[in-house]
């Protein structure tokens, strides 16, 4: 009869519709999560999570890690090589951090060529194995590419600057990012 298929019509446009709602939904919670290069955290949303962890690392008496990550002279592959080389460059570095980490740490990329991770659960020295495995891992995706820049081109390399967080000491981000970058760049200066 045709009201039904009229009906039946109407009905599968309204699911047709929802589904695409759903989808528009999903890609802007994605696009509001997330780095669209690297597919790292973006800042806000590792802001929001690190803040959220660190109330409970505080009430549970946990413990936990920031590391500050910085690709150092990464301006040089944009200025020589290019911007795509560039991207490629930030792609794989995020690629090789993320591999060294656990699901459950949360790694984002905090700006231009700089990323930070958040860990928890680990002591000093659990912490300082994950940084050096950091170091080198990405230390090699800066090493390939430094081939590729011309001899005495400034040296490609990482930078890491780290705070170990317990329950009983700041459980401030501001001022824990501070740390870690006061840390960073007297790693850079040394």
């Amino acid at each position: 009869d045709l009201d039904g298929i009229e009906l039946l019509t109407l009905l599968s446009h309204q699911v047709s519709l929802a589904a695409e709602l759903w989808k528009l939904h999903t890609d802007l919670v994605v696009a509001a999560t997330f780095d669209r290069m690297t597919g790292a955290l973006n800042r806000n949303a590792w802001l929001e999570r690190v803040e959220n962890r660190l109330r409970v690392v505080g009430e549970e008496n946990l413990r936990g890690g920031l590391i500050l990550l910085d690709l150092d002279n990464f301006k040089e592959i944009n200025d020589n090589l290019g911007h795509a080389m560039g991207d490629r460059y930030l792609i794989g570095a995020s690629k090789v951090a993320r591999s060294t980490l656990r699901e459950e740490d949360l790694f984002c990329r905090f700006g231009g060529d700089e990323f930070v991770i958040w860990l928890e659960g680990m002591s000093p020295s659990v912490l300082s194995g994950v940084v050096e495995r950091l170091m080198m891992k990405v230390g090699s995706v800066a090493s390939r590419y430094q081939s590729k820049l011309k001899a005495g081109a400034p040296h490609l390399g990482v930078s890491v600057g780290v705070v170990h967080v317990e329950a009983d000491g700041c459980l401030e981000l501001d001022a824990l990012l501070e740390c870690a970058d006061s840390a960073l760049y007297g790693a850079k200066a040394a």
